[in-house]
């Protein structure tokens, strides 16, 4: 945090190293231009010149973060930073149980729907399907179904895959 504050103090360019929540890590130069908080994440938007574009880096994703000695470039990057997901990601519908009320509190969801039984639907749009796939194991008790079905496939092979690797583990029943 040190020296992102600083390079935005000072107008330098940052080099970082940075993991994705897919788990990818990746070094770029960027000239960062502001930071922003939403819920208990800080995020540092700037101008990475890997991707010729506007990128938002979660910050404590930032693995290691060391100020060049180049000043910033004029970039035309609007400054503000919308955590609202695209209209345009695709739509994720999940009927959860009662218990797993907390997610329609804590995740934007596009809306959410009581039903009859105590369960709920939430509908969500999907920009990251690894945080998906994370959310819906994290609370796979109280999941009772998904659409669309792509969207399961993904999670049940997951979840396979996870079996499959505590089944080879020294002292395992399997």
């Amino acid at each position: 945090m040190a020296a992102v504050s600083g390079a935005l103090a000072a107008g330098r360019r940052l080099r970082i190293r940075y993991v994705t929540a897919a788990d990818e890590a990746s070094e770029r130069e960027i000239d960062p231009v502001s930071l922003h908080t939403q819920d208990e994440h800080a995020y540092l938007l700037a101008w990475c010149h890997r991707a010729r574009g506007r990128r938002t880096f979660r910050v404590d994703r930032v693995l290691d973060a060391t100020v060049l000695d180049v000043p910033v470039e004029q970039h035309d990057v609007d400054p503000d930073v919308d955590f609202t997901p695209a209209g345009d990601a695709p739509v994720a519908t999940i009927v959860l149980a009662s218990p797993a009320r907390a997610v329609a509190e804590q995740v934007p969801v596009e809306s959410v729907r009581d039903l009859p039984d105590g369960s709920f639907e939430v509908r969500l749009r999907v920009t990251n399907p690894v945080w998906l796939r994370r959310l819906l194991l994290a609370r796979a008790p109280h999941v009772l179904s998904v659409e669309p079905a792509s969207v399961a496939q993904d999670v049940r092979q997951a979840a396979r895959a996870a079996l499959t690797a505590y089944e080879r583990l020294p002292g395992s029943l399997g």
